[in-house]
């Protein structure tokens, strides 16, 4: 069992560089459904009289906010997996997929608007 187990750490070792190009793709799928859930949400509110929407923006925001995890994950398995290798990297990413996250909790708000707004 320990000869699997040493085996195991160093398939990991071997894919921990993957983890944060893994996490960084991530990032930039949440950018763009923030960006996407932005968009729609100022369409809702400026062009349409009854606030309605093309899809459902608070499903959109579960997504980034898994997202928002899995990035987390997958950069502090970096940090552990490499003895924190990179950390600078992976905290500043970790520190911009909260601010992403964050940009579609801004932007459930403006839907709010879009639905109250007469």
């Amino acid at each position: 069992m320990i000869e699997l187990f040493n085996f195991r750490e160093l398939i990991e070792l071997w894919r921990s560089d993957n983890l944060l190009k893994q996490a960084l793709a991530d990032s930039h799928e949440m950018l763009e459904s923030t960006q996407e859930m932005f968009r729609e949400s100022v369409r809702s509110l400026r062009n349409s009289e009854s606030g309605e929407v093309r899809f459902n923006v608070y499903d959109k925001d579960i997504q980034v906010n898994k997202y928002e995890r899995e990035v987390r994950e997958k950069v502090l398995k970096h940090l552990a997996i490499t003895g924190g290798a990179n950390i600078i990297p992976g905290l500043i990413l970790t520190s911009i997929v909260i601010d992403i996250e964050r940009l579609g909790d801004y932007t459930k708000n403006i839907m709010d608007l879009a639905v109250d707004h007469p």
